[in-house]
């Protein structure tokens, strides 16, 4: 392999990297890792939305389950004034939850994706 393929390789290799990371911080919600981890660490309710199956195999320890499939009957288990981190298996469905919460007026709701993020 050449030198110039070489650099071409590793510019287009971090360009990559540098999309990938831009398109996770949009479906978290525009949030970059250590200001979720930092809300976290604050004491944010983490509300997970997987099934409850799913749930107890494993979760966040402190986190409410409310399975995506309930979660608009439940929203008023979730203070709409107070920041919430929603997570589930990979954060399609923490992302649907996210504009439940905020078509109700939510403004603080974050998706961490996948919930092994916030262990």
């Amino acid at each position: 392999m050449s030198l110039a393929r070489l650099i071409l390789f590793l510019c287009v290799a971090f360009g990559a990297f540098f999309l990938l990371k831009m398109i996770l911080i949009f479906f978290r919600g525009g949030i970059p890792m250590a200001d979720l981890m930092a809300l976290k660490a604050a004491g944010t309710k983490i509300v997970d939305v997987r099934t409850r199956a799913e749930f107890e195999q494993g979760h966040v320890a402190g986190s409410l389950n409310i399975p995506l499939d309930q979660f608009q009957a439940r929203l008023e288990e979730i203070d709409l004034k107070q920041p919430v981190i929603l997570c589930c298996a990979s954060g399609g469905r923490s992302g649907m939850a996210k504009q439940m919460l905020e078509r109700a007026g939510h403004t603080q709701a974050h998706n961490a994706g996948a919930w092994t993020t916030l262990r």
